[in-house]
C-alpha cells in the first residue's frame, strides 16, 4: 500500500549568515536560500526494470503533483541491485530508461535524485547517484565510493546546486565514512541527499535498525545539515532485505519524518536551507590539528569541480 507523510519546516523565506564556502573564499554576503519541498519516496528496489521505471516514474508525478522541488529515490532504484542483475543487464536498454527518467523529470519540471547502475571505462560498472534538473538535463553523478565487490569504486566527491543550495549526496555504506559528507559541507553545501539500499541478512537487519537511523542523525548533526534519505524495501520474505525506515533529519539533529517498515511511502518535507549553519565545518576550518588537511580536500574538490 502506497502512503505519504507530510511535515513542514520553516515555510518562510529566510536570510542566512554570511556563507563561508571554504578555505581561501571569500563569504558572500547575506544570501536567500528557498524553502525546497522534498519527497523522498521509499520503494521496492527489484531486479525488474520496466517495474522500477514505472514506480520512478510514478513517484515523480505525484511528488510535482504534491508541489516538490525534488523527488529523492534510493540506490540502484532503476537499474536493479543484485548482482546477477547487474551482470546481465541490458546497457542500451537501461540508457533508455534513465532517458525515460529525465524526460519525466522535465515534464513535471522537478529535480529528481536517483539511484543506477551506470557504466564505466573498468570492467565493472558504477554504482551511482544521477542528479537530474527540471529542464532534464543532468546535473551530477556521484559514484559510491565504498560500493559492493562487483561494482567500481567512485573517485570524486559531490558538490552541485539546487535553485541555488549548494548540495551533496551519497550513496549507501558511503555513510561510514564522515569525510565524504564533511568535505563538501567546508565547500557550502546545506542538503546531504543519502540514498541507500540497506540490504542485510534478515537478523541482521533488524540488529543494525538502529545504527542506521544513528547514522543518519549524526552525519546532519555534526555539520550542521539536511538530511533526506530515500531507502529501498524489501524483498519481503527473502533471506535478505532492506527494511526502509527512511529519514529526513534537520541540521540540529531532529528526525522530522520517518517512513514506516517496509512500507512504499512517500515523505514530504520543507527543508529551509538557512537553518543549515554548518556551524562545527566552519570552525574545524580553524582548527590545528585538522584545519590544513580540511582546506587542502576543499581546494581538491574545489579543482576537480572547475575540470568538469
Amino acid at each position: 500500500m502506497y502512503g505519504w507523510i507530510v511535515t513542514t519546516v520553516g515555510l518562510a523565506l529566510v536570510f542566512s549568515c554570511p556563507t563561508v564556502w571554504a578555505a581561501g573564499e571569500s563569504a558572500d554576503g547575506e544570501t536567500a536560500y528557498p524553502t525546497l519541498r522534498m519527497a523522498s519516496i521509499q520503494m521496492a528496489v527489484t531486479g525488474d526494470l520496466d517495474a522500477n521505471l514505472a514506480r520512478i516514474r510514478r513517484g515523480i508525478a505525484e511528488a510535482a503533483t504534491d508541489g516538490a522541488r525534488v523527488a529523492v529515490f534510493p540506490e540502484t532504484a532503476l537499474s536493479g541491485f543484485e548482482r546477477r542483475t547487474i551482470e546481465a543487464m541490458d546497457w542500451p536498454r537501461l540508457a533508455a530508461a534513465m532517458q525515460t527518467v529525465a524526460e519525466t523529470a522535465r515534464e513535471h519540471g522537478i529535480y529528481v535524485v536517483y539511484g543506477c547502475a551506470t557504466p564505466s571505462p573498468f570492467e565493472r560498472p558504477y554504482n551511482s547517484a544521477i542528479v537530474v534538473g527540471p529542464d532534464g538535463r543532468e546535473i551530477h553523478r556521484y559514484h559510491k565510493s565504498f560500493p559492493e565487490s562487483y561494482f567500481e569504486p567512485g573517485d570524486h566527491l559531490a558538490l552541485f546546486q539546487i535553485d541555488g543550495v549548494p548540495c551533496t549526496v551519497i550513496v549507501c555504506h558511503d555513510n561510514r565514512f564522515p569525510e565524504l559528507v564533511r568535505v563538501p559541507v567546508l565547500a557550502g553545501a546545506r542538503i546531504c541527499f543519502y540514498i541507500s539500499y540497506e540490504i542485510n541478512e534478515a537478523r541482521r537487519a533488524e540488529a543494525k535498525r538502529e545504527s542506521y537511523r544513528a547514522q543518519s542523525i549524526a552525519r546532519a548533526m555534526e555539520n550542521g545539515i539536511w538530511w533526506v534519505q530515500a531507502n529501498g524495501i524489501g524483498p519481503v520474505g527473502a533471506p535478505a532485505l532492506s527494511l526502509g525506515n527512511s529519514v529526513v533529519v534537520s541540521p540540529s539533529g531532529r528526525v522530522t519524518a520517518q517512513a514506516p517498515e517496509l512500507g512504499d511511502t512517500m515523505l514530504m518535507v520543507d527543508v529551509d536551507p538557512a537553518a543549515a549553519n554548518r556551524g562545527n565545518p566552519r570552525q574545524g576550518l580553524d582548527g590545528k590539528a585538522l584545519g590544513n588537511w580540511w582546506k587542502e580536500a576543499v581546494e581538491m574538490l574545489k579543482v576537480r569541480r572547475r575540470d568538469e
